[in-house]
């Protein structure tokens, strides 16, 4: 991530196009966990600003704004992932709890 800045994530289209669908991605995989962890965690975890990107991406893909795309990338994202190391610890209740009625194997 350091390598990179914003004048070369926007000429680049495959470093762009891997962002957006990793931000697509997230909210996706938000979407799949249960209603009981999000309102669980939705003091840490902005829920529904994931799943509103999500569907701006989704569903409005060309008028993405690069700048906001960038900036999710470089502030939010690290933010979003040292809040779920937190709360996926060894001893957490949500490491093994299944995903919309999915149990683990």
């Amino acid at each position: 991530m350091a390598d990179y800045d914003f004048k070369k994530f926007v000429n680049n289209s495959v470093f762009y196009n891997a962002i957006s669908m990793a931000l697509l991605s997230i909210g996706e995989l938000a979407a799949q966990l249960s209603e009981e962890l999000k309102a669980d965690t939705e003091r840490q975890i902005p829920w529904p600003f994931i799943a509103g990107m999500r569907n701006h991406f989704a569903h409005g893909y060309w008028v993405m704004d690069p700048i906001e795309i960038w900036d999710t990338y470089r502030e939010d994202i690290p933010d979003l992932r040292q809040t779920v190391q937190k709360l996926v610890t060894s001893d957490s209740m949500y490491l093994d709890a299944p995903a919309n009625g999915r149990t683990k194997k």
